[in-house]
């Protein structure tokens, strides 16, 4: 979802907003005041790192991956110590 830049008349603030293209923020997040939004004008954010745009994304992907491992790991260990405790 792309980010805007947008100046409150009321408040004097500069926000960032996500929102659709065809999308326009009613009142400003920081005063409330509404009908006050100006969008600015602002540079592309252009990437110039010789990474893939996916490497962060599948880096995280990964790191969930092995959370939930664990998780289930000390899951399993929980209940196979339950078990052990209710047979005796």
């Amino acid at each position: 979802m792309p980010r805007y830049s947008y100046l409150c008349e009321s408040c004097e603030q500069t926000s960032e907003i996500f929102h659709l293209l065809n999308d326009k923020p009613e009142e400003c997040s920081l005063c409330l005041a509404k009908e006050s939004l100006v969008k600015l004008v602002s540079k592309p954010v252009i990437n110039t790192s010789k990474e893939s745009p996916d490497a962060s994304a599948q880096d995280r992907v990964e790191g969930h991956i092995e959370e939930a491992r664990k998780e289930l790991y000390s899951q399993r260990t929980e209940l196979k110590t339950e078990d052990i405790l209710n047979d005796s």
